[in-house]
């Protein structure tokens, strides 16, 4: 199932929210430390929706994102 989520990427994390984070003591959901990053893909293919997919893997799990604003949107991730 799709979940939405709130990230903050800083140095060294990602960080994701179930809501918008207000301050520092908004509760994290998770994190994905940007060195455990083996392979980070951006896919165009329509799969649930359409639009852009990002999909990051670590050792341990593979994350799947969704830009629901296209292509466009998902590059700038890749390139933050």
């Amino acid at each position: 199932a799709w979940n939405k989520r709130f990230f903050v990427l800083d140095e060294t994390k990602l960080v994701y929210y179930e809501e918008k984070p207000t301050s520092v003591q908004t509760k994290e959901s998770g994190r994905i430390e940007l060195a455990q990053i083996s392979k980070c893909k951006l896919s165009g293919e329509a799969r649930v929706f359409s639009g852009a997919y990002l999909d990051v893997e670590t050792k341990d799990r593979k994350y799947t994102f969704y830009a629901e604003n296209g292509q466009e949107e998902a590059q700038g991730w890749v390139t933050a």
